[in-house]
C-alpha cells in the first residue's frame, strides 16, 4: 500500500507542467502562458509568408528568443528585477517593429496586425506594472495595469475568408478556429480599465486570501458584479484562481 502511495505521487509530478513549479507567482504564470500563446499566434499568421520572406524566419526566431528569455526570469535577483522588465519589453517593441515592416510591406492584414499589436503591448503593460514590484509588498490602489487580455484573437486572413485564432488561456489549451466578421479592437481606455480592474482583484486576494464577487464589488464600483464575474472567469481560466462553493456562495482565492 505505502508502495503504491509513493508511485502515485512519483506520478503527479511528472505529470506536472514545468511551468507548474512557478506557481506561486501566479503573475510570472499568466505572463509567461500569454507569451506562449501570441507566439503560436505569430507562427499562424507566418504560416502564409512564402518560405523565401527572410521576415518570416525573422519573426519566428524573435517570438521564440522572447519565450525562451522570460523563462530566465527564475534566476532574475531582487535588485534586476527592473532591467529584466525592462529588457522584455524591448524584445517586444522589437518584435512589433517588425510585424509592422510587415504590415506595411503587405504580409499581413491590417485587422491582424492591429489586434496582435495591441496583444504584444497588453503583454508589454504586464511587465511595467506587475515585474518591476513583484517582489514589494502589495497596496490598496494601483496606478498601472496589471494584466490585459481585451479580446484573445487573432484574425489571420488568408484568401476570402477570415480565420480567428484564440490567444485566450483556456482551461483545454486548444486552438479555435472560426469565420468572424471584421471587428473594431477594444479602444486603450478600454482596455487600461480592465487591467486595472484584474490589478486590484490580484491585489485584493493576496491580501484576503478569499473573497466572494460581492467582497470586489464593494471595492470595484465602476462595473457591474456580472463584469467582475467575467474577469474572475478569466483568472480561473489562466489558471491564476480557484473556485469553491457554487453561485452566489462562490468564493474566489489564489492557486
Amino acid at each position: 500500500m505505502e508502495a503504491d502511495k509513493i508511485n502515485t505521487t512519483e506520478l503527479a509530478h511528472k505529470n506536472q507542467e514545468p511551468i507548474s513549479y512557478f506557481e506561486k507567482d501566479a503573475g510570472f504564470v499568466f505572463a509567461y502562458k500569454k507569451t506562449e500563446k501570441l507566439a503560436s499566434a505569430v507562427y499562424m499568421i507566418t504560416n502564409l509568408f512564402s518560405d523565401n520572406e527572410p521576415m518570416k524566419w525573422t519573426l519566428r526566431k524573435k517570438v521564440s528568443d522572447l519565450v525562451s528569455f522570460i523563462l530566465e526570469y527564475k534566476d532574475v535577483k531582487d535588485s534586476s528585477v527592473n532591467d529584466f522588465a525592462y529588457n522584455v519589453k524591448s524584445k517586444i517593441l522589437e518584435l512589433v517593429s517588425m510585424l509592422e515592416i510587415s504590415y506595411r510591406a503587405g504580409l499581413i492584414s491590417q485587422m491582424n496586425f492591429t489586434i496582435i499589436k495591441q496583444e504584444f503591448n497588453n503583454l508589454s503593460e504586464v511587465f511595467s506594472s506587475h515585474f518591476s514590484a513583484v517582489k514589494q509588498p502589495v497596496h490598496e490602489s494601483f496606478s498601472k495595469g496589471f494584466f490585459s487580455v481585451p479580446d484573445n484573437r487573432v484574425a489571420v486572413h488568408e484568401g476570402h475568408q477570415n480565420h480567428v485564432y484564440s490567444t485566450s488561456m483556456s482551461s483545454h489549451d486548444h486552438t479555435h478556429v472560426s469565420h468572424i466578421k471584421d471587428k473594431e479592437p477594444a479602444s486603450d481606455k478600454d482596455g487600461f480599465k480592465r487591467s486595472n480592474r484584474q490589478n486590484i482583484i490580484l491585489g485584493l486576494l493576496k491580501k484576503k486570501k478569499e473573497l466572494t464577487i460581492k467582497d470586489i464589488a464593494q471595492v470595484i464600483k465602476d462595473c457591474s458584479e456580472k463584469t467582475i464575474q467575467r474577469e474572475l472567469i478569466s483568472f480561473i481560466d489562466a489558471g491564476v484562481l480557484k473556485r469553491t462553493g457554487e453561485r452566489r456562495w462562490s468564493k474566489y482565492s489564489l492557486v
